[in-house]
């Protein structure tokens, strides 16, 4: 099975690192796994140009299973998709607050509610969504959006694949793509 791991290139030192643990975690379970590190800038007068950018981006031909590790990655577009979604930047209007707290203009508001919009259903679309602490799992149930597993962040490479080959079994004895 194929795995496209996808960041941006705004993520931490500390995510990059992330990325190469969990790439080899993957790689010795079995898994052939591509990391697709995509721009991102943290200027709220782009971020809805990025994030449009992004949507419109449809990665599904690319691999199986797409596993995104930052909040820009969440909005791609694959069938079998896996959001991880961390401590130090859990959501894309995360990045918007700034903009949106120091201003409260008619436009303003609108882009911060097309933000919140776009990244709710794109998360909803997820087969799986992990994070890695109670404190951002309660934070994401304020924005209203439930459904993610804790996971401690060495477990996630083993979680990811538990989930697949239970998906895969799903699939194989229904026929249907969802779980």
């Amino acid at each position: 099975m194929q795995i496209l791991i996808a960041t941006t290139t705004h993520s931490y030192r500390s995510r990059q690192l992330e990325v190469i643990g969990l790439q080899d975690q993957l790689l010795s379970m079995g898994a052939t796994v591509d990391v697709l590190t995509l721009p991102f800038a943290m200027k709220s007068s782009t971020i809805v140009a990025q994030a449009t950018a992004y949507r419109l981006l449809d990665v599904s031909q690319s691999a199986d299973w797409l596993l995104s590790l930052s909040a820009p990655t969440n909005l791609l577009q694959h069938p079998k998709k896996i959001v991880v979604v961390s401590d130090d930047m859990g959501l894309l209007t995360d990045c918007w607050e700034k903009k949106f707290l120091a201003s409260t203009s008619a436009s303003s508001v609108a882009e911060h509610n097309l933000l919140i919009r776009a990244e709710s259903f794109a998360l909803t679309e997820s087969q799986l969504k992990l994070c890695f602490s109670s404190w951002t799992s309660n934070r994401l149930r304020r924005c209203q959006l439930d459904g993610f597993k804790i996971v401690e962040p060495n477990d996630c490479a083993e979680q990811v694949m538990k989930f697949i080959a239970s998906f895969s079994k799903t699939t194989a004895s229904t026929g249907r793509l969802s779980a």
